[in-house]
């Protein structure tokens, strides 16, 4: 008898850990809202997507969670309750953008201010070492951006639509990950050389 309550007890304990809401959320998981708008019809429908801080060093894309805004710009979306900070990244099919960065879990609870999306701007970046020499094959790393790309033989790379803000740059070379330099996006597309000797 005493067998047979014990083991009562614990599914229902695990039947406690795992209660939802009525939206099918896990009663206790963080979630971050918001309400964005633009100028034409692109906030409604537009997809939204949340990843911890650290995806930019390459975790497995999997764990991004992703979803899109209603016809009205806002949305809701839960997100592990492991995750310490967090990075949300806005975008719609007309280029729209807003990226948020360094979100802590102590602002999970507050709804993200009324924002408007801006137009994505273009980004090339030119990386040489200190002989002049182009770097190729080299994969780039913005932190808190979930775009990776690689120079080419002519030690370009270029991202077609990046949000306005300030950014840190990663390079990876010979298995590490090094900061090599900090940026920023403005209104208007950017060129940057970047002067780097790898290790």
């Amino acid at each position: 008898m005493k067998i047979l309550l014990l083991l009562t007890s614990i599914l229902l304990l695990s039947f406690c850990k795992n209660e939802t809401t009525a939206g099918g959320s896990e009663i206790g998981s963080p979630t971050i809202s918001g309400l964005f708008a633009a100028q034409d019809s692109s906030h409604g429908h537009a997809r939204v997507r949340i990843f911890p801080h650290s995806y930019f060093m390459g975790m497995d894309s999997t764990i991004v969670v992703e979803g899109k805004t209603l016809t009205d710009g806002s949305f809701s979306l839960d997100i592990p309750d492991n995750w310490k900070s967090c990075n949300l990244l806005v975008e719609t099919e007309t280029g729209m953008m807003a990226a948020y960065t360094d979100m802590s879990i102590d602002s999970y609870d507050q709804p993200i201010k009324h924002k408007h999306l801006k137009p994505g701007n273009s980004l090339t970046i030119t990386l040489q070492d200190s002989t002049g020499r182009n770097l190729s094959n080299i994969p780039l790393y913005f932190q808190g951006y979930p775009y990776q790309q690689s120079t080419n033989e002519s030690g370009k790379a270029k991202w077609d639509q990046i949000s306005e803000g300030d950014y840190q740059v990663f390079a990876l070379a010979n298995g590490e990950m090094e900061k090599i330099s900090e940026i920023n996006m403005g209104i208007s597309p950017t060129v940057v050389k970047i002067i780097w000797d790898p290790i």
